[in-house]
């Protein structure tokens, strides 16, 4: 058996797999989003946020700090209004709840190690 025979019935598997994902649809300024670490959401404006990770700078249990800390999401934003190349976001559960970057406005809801709830909302321009 030639590698053309072996290669051609995966490659049309492989495309009809693609096919049949269904797409998601774009989330709804307003809306609460909760996204893990690596996960993407997109908007109709063509604007994604993706939690690229989250920062923990909170008391270790068992220690004395002079400051209790923070969760601190990091979002990579792009597209949209916020343009082609990524824009980093930082938002925190303490000192940095909520953020303006262009037309748009975040607002920390929840935070954990793995994971954030961030609200999106974008003026008119």
């Amino acid at each position: 058996m030639n590698l053309r025979n072996c290669l051609l019935p995966a490659l049309l598997l492989a495309l009809a797999g693609c096919a049949s994902q269904p797409e998601i649809p774009p989330a709804a300024f307003g809306s609460t989003q909760t996204l893990s670490v690596g996960q993407t959401v997109r908007f109709d404006d063509g604007l994604s946020v993706e939690l690229e990770r989250v920062e923990d700078s909170r008391c270790r249990q068992g220690m004395q700090c002079v400051w209790a800390g923070e969760l601190a999401p990091i979002l990579q934003l792009r597209g949209g209004f916020a343009g082609d190349k990524p824009v980093k976001l930082r938002l925190a559960t303490g000192s940095a709840p909520a953020k303006q970057q262009g037309p748009y406005h975040f607002t920390l809801r929840q935070a954990t190690p793995e994971a954030a709830s961030v609200t999106v909302n974008r003026n008119r321009p």
